[in-house]
């Protein structure tokens, strides 16, 4: 039973009885009070992702964005974790009000590959344009903020 073919015949009103069987797993175990197996049993019907968390693409497609947001960090010239980090921020900024408003449509990267304009691509469009710009959340992704500057 796929989880998309499950939620169909739920909507339908034609469940098999592996759909059903799965529904009362999710009210057996809520009833039980074991919520990790509830949720389990209704993302095996697709009305959750896996444990009520984000889709496993939506996932990968974040950690993609936060390595090469590391990378980004690493390239930048400042000595210290934190001042990599706050500088590769002003460069998303920057990149977000300029580059990414031309290039976001494109389906190929218009940079030169090893750039820091490929990267930056790269990066905005892990997450279709979905990136932190804020100094305070690069820290947090690159690690910067920990105090072992």
């Amino acid at each position: 039973m796929t989880a998309p073919a499950a939620l169909a015949r739920l909507a339908a009103g034609t469940p098999d009885p592996a759909d059903l069987e799965a529904l009362a797993a999710a009210a057996r175990a809520a009833l039980a009070g074991d919520v990790a197996e509830a949720k389990d049993a209704l993302a095996a019907i697709g009305l959750l992702t896996s444990r009520g968390r984000q889709p496993a693409p939506a996932v990968a497609a974040r950690e993609r964005r936060d390595e090469l947001i590391r990378a980004l960090a690493a390239r930048q010239a400042a000595k210290t974790p934190t001042a990599r980090a706050v500088a590769a921020a002003e460069r998303l900024r920057r990149y977000a009000a300029a580059g990414w408003t031309r290039d976001r449509h494109r389906l190929t990267c218009p940079h030169a590959i090893g750039s820091e304009g490929e990267l930056l691509f790269e990066i905005f469009t892990a997450c279709t344009g979905r990136v932190p710009q804020s100094a305070r959340q690069i820290i947090n992704i690159v690690g910067g903020g920990d105090g072992a500057e």
